[in-house]
């Protein structure tokens, strides 16, 4: 798909990206919560089969719960698997745009009125550019934030220098 540019605008560059599951320090905390109920799904089930006794109502709400925050897991992972791996950052001289799997443009940033710009980087060299405001591992009320609904663009190589580049951008334009 060719992305519609206004008539003063052009391609200054793609982001390069490396093909691998983003893994954040706070999926740590949902991998403990997944290991949490593996083990609390197996103890139901032995306890049912250990005392022979029929599975009830009461041995059903607790693995509905459960199973709902699995799944919540599952599916953020999958979305950010979409990400990482299908989706496309180009900048240009007046804005970001962030390409999806089906090759439509999911968000168009102009660098006039950019969000805040905030960046993790790893060991290598390589992270994720945050766009907006970084959502918090806990909530307000000490419960673990499942959602993933930050503007995240994952895998980025050398994350420092485009971080910089487009913060000169975003300065040079206001």
């Amino acid at each position: 798909m060719n992305i519609k540019l206004n008539s003063d605008e052009y391609i200054d560059f793609s982001i390069e990206k490396n093909k691998y599951l983003p893994f954040k320090v706070e999926d740590l905390l949902k991998l403990i919560i997944i290991v949490m109920f593996s083990f609390f799904v197996s103890q139901i089930f032995y306890d049912i089969k250990r005392f022979n006794k029929q599975f009830s109502i009461i041995d059903l709400i607790p693995l509905v719960m459960m199973s709902s925050v699995l799944i919540i897991l599952i599916v953020n992972f999958y979305k950010r698997f979409l990400v990482a791996y299908k989706w496309e950052y180009i900048v240009t001289n007046q804005r970001l745009i962030i390409k999806n799997h089906k090759n439509l443009i999911e968000h168009s940033f102009y660098f006039n009125c950019f969000p805040t710009l905030n960046f993790e980087e790893n060991a290598y060299g390589n992270g994720y550019l945050v766009i907006g405001e970084k959502e918090p591992v806990f909530l307000e009320s000490s419960r673990l934030n499942l959602s993933e609904n930050d503007i995240v663009l994952y895998n980025i190589l050398k994350v420092k220098e485009v971080y910089f580049i487009l913060k000169s951008k975003i300065t040079n334009t206001r």
